[in-house]
């Protein structure tokens, strides 16, 4: 049972930083972005291509691919989402779909359907713990980061004056800007900061395992489900939620069948939906009538 929580918790840290993207733009921005996974996986080759093909080090490879796609968040706001203001949030939810198949097309025409093995920037070794259990180098490492991003986050979007203004502007835009909040600006930093959270777990889950065009729907999509589990509102939930789909998902892995593990998950998302929909962590809404 060790060496089975142990793999939930490396696979946990990865789930964390999927469901803070969702987690990230829900809070900023009251949105939902179908083609969230999709922009992951453009970040995660954009992270390749930096370190790979311009020779970057590691940490400036992280940081300009960062850069890069909030840059492209922050444009996805101007030019299309910030038009469709008014317009209803199922408008934008079909808008974000097309735009998941447009960015599909364009990884696959420009980096091929292949998958890749990550180049190694440091050595990676296997530690061995009791009960025959082992943890990789690199699965430490993402699960410190998904610790600390996670709590940098919560300490941003919850205490520091520009995080509480983005959360002002998506629960009411209007009276936000009376108080001379920049709505369009804070909701487009919304969508940078959410995009670069999915980036940061598609070059982890890479590292961890390979970079492949399915992580699209491996990772990004499946983000959904600990981001309900442990609330759509809760930055720490993020966590929470990532270590209880892991478990669940190494628990059918192990006793049931490797192709149970994503039924699983959305099983976990579909009762919580159910019975808690505001999940572990999150803030229960009244809706007055």
């Amino acid at each position: 049972m060790f060496p089975l929580l142990v793999d939930s918790v490396s696979v946990a840290g990865i789930y964390a930083l999927s469901a803070l993207s969702w987690v990230l733009l829900y809070r900023t921005t009251r949105l939902m972005n179908l083609a969230n996974g999709q922009f992951l996986l453009l970040g995660a080759y954009l992270f390749v291509t930096f370190l790979v093909q311009f020779g970057l080090p590691f940490p400036a490879a992280l940081l300009v691919s960062a850069a890069a796609i909030a840059i492209i968040g922050a444009l996805v706001y101007v030019t299309m989402l910030r038009r469709l203001a008014g317009q209803g949030e199922f408008t934008i939810v079909i808008l974000t779909l097309g735009l998941a198949a447009v960015v599909d097309s364009l990884t696959t025409m420009i980096w091929g359907s292949n998958d890749r093995v990550m180049p190694s920037s440091l050595s990676d070794r296997t530690y061995h713990l009791p009960l025959n259990a082992t943890i990789t180098t690199y699965e430490i490492i993402v699960i410190v980061a998904s610790i600390v991003l996670v709590g940098i986050a919560s300490l941003f979007i919850d205490h520091l004056p520009y995080g509480l203004s983005m959360r002002a502007a998506a629960e009411n835009p209007v009276l936000a800007s009376q108080t001379g909040i920049r709505v369009g600006r804070v909701l487009a930093a919304g969508w940078a900061l959410s995009l670069v959270a999915a980036t940061l777990s598609g070059i982890a889950y890479s590292y961890v395992n390979v970079l492949s065009p399915g992580i699209s729907e491996q990772l990004g999509l499946l983000g959904l489900a600990p981001a309900f589990v442990g609330g759509l509102d809760s930055i720490p939930g993020a966590l929470l939620g990532g270590l209880l789909v892991a478990l669940g998902q190494t628990l059918a892995g192990s006793y049931i069948s490797a192709g149970s593990q994503d039924a699983v998950a959305w099983i976990l998302m579909l009762v919580f939906l159910l019975f808690r929909p505001q999940g572990l962590l999150g803030s229960k809404r009244i809706e007055r009538v």
